[in-house]
């Protein structure tokens, strides 16, 4: 699981430093040549999709998600365990929706393309099954996880200033 969030980190820091060298070109080329490259908008927002889709799987595994400190903090152990259970629950359900959902909407939209950049709508809409798949991945972990440290005698999620 490691390998795959650090994967997953090092593609979204990619994906995130060529929308940046995309639109830096594309504005410099709208003030100085008078002309917007097509492909330009079309790319970014595509390489913007992977990147809210992977990024979000990542911001998961690391419980960087919305999270209330302040009603966790104040919760018994047993019940913070029952709270990162349920929350774990309801995301893995989510993950099992995008990956269905999301791999039959690209499939069924794998013949369109896009009018400037030429590339398949349905690429387009691969990162839904693909962080499904990586978020589906991540909570069998972080259920795993936590039975076992419960089952070592650990109180649970240990709630860190800035980590929750």
């Amino acid at each position: 699981m490691d390998r795959i969030s650090r994967v997953v980190f090092v593609l979204t820091g990619t994906f995130i430093s060529m929308m940046v060298l995309i639109i830096t070109y594309q504005v410099a080329s709208r003030f100085l040549l008078n002309r917007t490259p097509r492909w330009s908008e079309e790319f970014t927002i595509v390489l913007m999709l992977y990147t809210g889709f992977l990024g979000a799987s990542v911001a998961y595994r690391e419980r960087l998600h919305i999270g209330i400190k302040v009603f966790l903090q104040m919760m018994s152990p047993v019940m913070r365990n029952r709270v990162y259970f349920l929350i774990d629950a309801v995301v893995g359900v989510f993950a099992v929706f995008m990956t269905i959902w999301g791999a039959g909407f690209s499939w069924m939209m794998r013949n369109q393309t896009l009018p400037a950049t030429k590339i398949k709508v349905g690429v387009s809409y691969l990162p839904i099954p693909i962080a499904g798949v990586i978020l589906v991945l991540f909570v069998i972990e972080k259920i795993g996880t936590d039975i076992i440290e419960r089952r070592a005698g650990a109180q649970g999620p240990v709630i860190l200033p800035g980590k929750e």
